[in-house]
């Protein structure tokens, strides 16, 4: 079990954890640790649930990504990076009302608190960058459903920033599909990043599939190139929307347009992730193949 000093400093706190910097007794490692509620047999299923399948998802991730590289060094190094947080340790506290999942420190933070720096700079990415973050996003999301694997919860605190690049955290409603499965219940997920076809359902429990995870991250990308959620005014993002109120955003209208410093190309890719149709909406594969033709293309 790791031995820690005191804890450094709140870095995130959300519905079901809070998270804190803290940092190894022997080595000075920095670490994150999450601290969940177990006092009752729905949290422990709840902790156990993520635990574990945070625990399988990195290690069929590395696994899928080390047996597929090529024998050139440039890959090899390349493959190094694992674009999923790493579980590092789990233990109970001493009276086991309290479980601390400890994972690595994502030094850069998250994609929420990188856009609320870029609005208050009033900046935005560059075309370059943005390629960058899409075929990033892109990657992580694309190995995640290669081995089986949905997320359920995409969103900007959930994509964690690590030496300049993108690592998927918080895998409290991710599922592995069963073979010859293409969706899964699920329950629950963030409003502001749930597909239309999942805020149809009128409980709890929806059918995810592989392109609820797109959906997620068109909005998510949206907001990262506009600073601004593609259906929600800023004004309301902080007021309660439930899932008819957000699928009154969504139906009949179109996501505002992308800012014209970015090149239609990037604009209409984006546009595809966030087609209302599930089953014309663009997979992970086909978006890894565009945002490279984009890049090869330039400014188009």
């Amino acid at each position: 079990m790791v031995v820690f000093r005191l804890t450094i400093r709140e870095i995130g706190r959300g519905k079901f954890g809070i998270v804190n910097l803290v940092e190894e007794t022997q080595t000075q490692t920095r670490m994150a640790s999450k601290e969940m509620n177990y006092s009752n047999g729905k949290e422990q299923q709840m902790v156990k649930t993520e635990v574990s399948t945070l625990k399988e998802t990195y290690q069929i991730s590395r696994e899928h990504l080390f047996s597929s590289q090529s024998n050139d060094q440039s890959s090899s190094q390349q493959l190094k990076f694992i674009p999923i947080v790493e579980p590092l340790d789990f233990f109970l506290s001493s009276d086991k009302n309290k479980a601390y999942l400890v994972m690595e420190y994502c030094e850069g933070g998250d994609l929420h608190q990188f856009i609320e720096e870029m609005k208050k700079s009033k900046t935005q990415l560059s075309r370059e960058d943005a390629c960058d973050y899409i075929e990033q996003i892109a990657s992580a999301i694309y190995l995640l459903h290669s081995v089986g694997i949905i997320h359920g919860d995409i969103k900007p605190s959930n994509v964690l920033i690590k030496d300049g690049k993108i690592k998927l955290a918080d895998f409290g409603l991710a599922r592995k599909l069963k073979v010859e499965k293409d969706q899964i219940e699920i329950h629950g997920g963030t409003i502001l990043y749930l597909a239309p076809e999942l805020l149809l359902h009128k409980t709890q429990e929806m059918k995810q599939s592989f392109k609820a995870d797109i959906w997620a991250i068109g909005a998510l990308l949206y907001e990262l190139l506009e600073l601004n959620h593609p259906y929600v005014n800023e004004k309301d993002l902080y007021k309660r929307i439930d899932r008819w109120r957000m699928l009154s955003l969504i139906y009949p209208k179109e996501p505002k347009v992308l800012p014209m410093s970015y090149p239609l190309n990037i604009r209409n890719l984006i546009k595809k992730m966030l087609i209302k149709n599930p089953a014309k909406r663009i997979a992970a594969k086909e978006i890894l193949e565009e945002i490279k033709k984009v890049k090869s293309q330039g400014n188009q």
